[in-house]
């Protein structure tokens, strides 16, 4: 799994900016800061399945992702009151069925089926959070609503995946879509806008892309550029993403305008749709909480942004949580 970081990293990401001058963004600490230019190291993949088409569509997105070397863990949180349940939506049938999934995708000491049942008053989304936030995992993917299926509102994310979004210490993979396959081509948007979570956000996902993904960054810049602090200028971010790519030939970046008639991440949307994007990918929150000092779940932009995307999503998280950070 990627490298731990050092406690409260965003102040002193904020505080090596600050030493390096007020028109001057230090590139060296938060390169460091944010692990860039590391050896891949495998990853550890949480799947949560139900036994739900969307849940089979998660499993085949996730294995795309995954890299020689990278652990699967399927995860299956059982009901033991729940009896009337069809046989492919029983526990013994869910297991039986990703057993046959991994063996034809992965070694047999890279993967593992895990059901665990529910605790008498515990809810699914309680369980499954428990379960990832217990484990050593570096990537946590569930599909955007459960059994139930679609939500009245294509934006309304089912009660796990947005529990699980906000609670896990790891990042999360939302996939989104009908059908068990998921597509095979399209570029990884990633949102930056200077925070460390954002630059976090670009390391991440070089990890996780594979040799031949697209990776766009793009930034949406504000007007008022003098009104922001150095490292949140459009000049700066573009400065910080290029030295958290180090020269990766599968990153490019791009300056996006901010409509006066619209929100950040419907612009951020907008974009990915018409690049006909795979995921956009996005830090679990941004500038202001950053600026603030703070930690939070999930950001504003971040929460309309998983919402409104047509594609999947992917929100980063990485251990600051569990080292004390704000």
């Amino acid at each position: 799994s990627p490298s731990p970081v050092p406690a409260n990293p965003g102040r002193r990401m904020a505080a090596a900016a600050a030493t390096a001058g007020e028109g001057e963004v230090d590139l060296r600490a938060i390169v460091t800061d944010v692990g860039a230019g590391q050896l891949r190291e495998p990853l550890r993949y949480c799947i949560a399945v139900d036994g739900s088409e969307l849940s089979l569509r998660t499993f085949h997105a996730a294995a795309m992702l995954c890299c020689r070397g990278d652990h699967v863990t399927v995860l299956h949180i059982a009901d033991p009151g729940k009896t009337y349940l069809p046989y492919d939506m029983r526990p013994s049938s869910i297991r039986e069925q990703y057993d046959v999934e991994c063996v034809g995708r992965f070694p047999k000491s890279n993967y593992s089926i895990v059901v665990k049942n529910k605790r008498l008053g515990e809810s699914t989304r309680t369980a499954v959070l428990d379960a990832v936030n217990n484990g050593t995992f570096d990537v946590f993917c569930v599909g955007m609503v459960g059994r139930k299926g679609p939500k009245d509102s294509p934006t309304v994310l089912g009660s796990t995946a947005d529990y699980s979004m906000r609670g896990a210490h790891c990042t999360s993979v939302v996939v989104k879509g009908r059908g068990a396959d998921f597509p095979k081509s399209g570029p990884f948007v990633v949102a930056c806008d200077g925070s460390r979570k954002s630059l976090f956000c670009i390391r991440q996902v070089l990890t996780m892309a594979n040799d031949d993904d697209e990776i766009r960054v793009v930034h949406v810049s504000q007007r008022d550029q003098e009104g922001l602090r150095p490292q949140f200028r459009a000049t700066a971010v573009k400065e910080a993403a290029e030295a958290v790519a180090a020269g990766d030939k599968r990153f490019s970046f791009e300056f996006i305008e901010h409509g006066t008639d619209t929100t950040i991440a419907d612009t951020l949307a907008e974009y990915a749709a018409e690049a006909g994007a795979l995921y956009v990918a996005m830090g679990a929150d941004g500038v202001a909480a950053f600026a603030a000092g703070k930690y939070v779940g999930l950001g504003s932009v971040s929460d309309r942004l998983v919402k409104v995307a047509r594609c999947s999503a992917i929100v980063t998280q990485d251990s600051e949580r569990l080292m004390g950070s704000p």
